[in-house]
């Protein structure tokens, strides 16, 4: 994990960014992409590893909270087996970024708290703007009073969208 800086304060981060300010105009300006494709790379060599011990890629879902989330996001977008799903907590997964076929039908949980103030909620819903196409389930929860974190009812939520999902996968490809 990459050490970076965030409003001047020292922090861990998947990869660097170079600003935390919202743009419409070019959201790609937040990160550095070489060190995302390093992250992705090697999130994905551990992703292949888990679905040949498992046996079923639709019996992985890829998540992350923060710029985890973000590298999750962009690994899920780029895995070449459809997975069960994807799970975001306060992040974004990378508006311009295109989804491989493989994840047309997987199910996307998006949770943000409303108040989240290094992450910004608007940021967010800007970027993941695109993720529910009508084509997978997908849900957007939001929490009024919540930063940059994930609460017990958060946790609650994603794991009953699990337990749905597995219980009704998506058709196999």
């Amino acid at each position: 994990m990459r050490f970076t800086t965030f409003y001047n304060k020292a922090g861990n981060a998947w990869c660097d960014f170079y600003t935390l300010k919202f743009s419409q105009e070019d959201p790609n300006l937040m990160e550095n992409f070489e060190h995302v494709k390093e992250s992705v790379a090697r999130i994905t060599k551990i992703l292949d590893k888990e679905v040949e011990e498992i046996g079923d890629s639709q019996k992985c879902f890829m998540g992350g909270f923060s710029s985890g989330g973000f590298i999750a996001a962009v690994t899920w977008k780029g895995f070449r087996k459809p997975l069960a799903g994807l799970i975001l907590h306060s992040g974004k997964a990378g508006k311009v970024i295109p989804v491989a076929p493989e994840q047309e039908f997987s199910p996307i949980f998006w949770t943000h708290g409303v108040d989240d103030v290094l992450f910004k909620y608007r940021h967010g819903v800007w970027n993941n703007s695109n993720l529910n196409t009508g084509k997978r389930k997908f849900v957007h929860f939001t929490r009024g009073g919540l930063g940059h974190a994930i609460d017990r009812v958060i946790q609650l939520k994603a794991r009953r969208f699990i337990q749905d999902v597995m219980s009704n996968p998506q058709p196999k490809l």
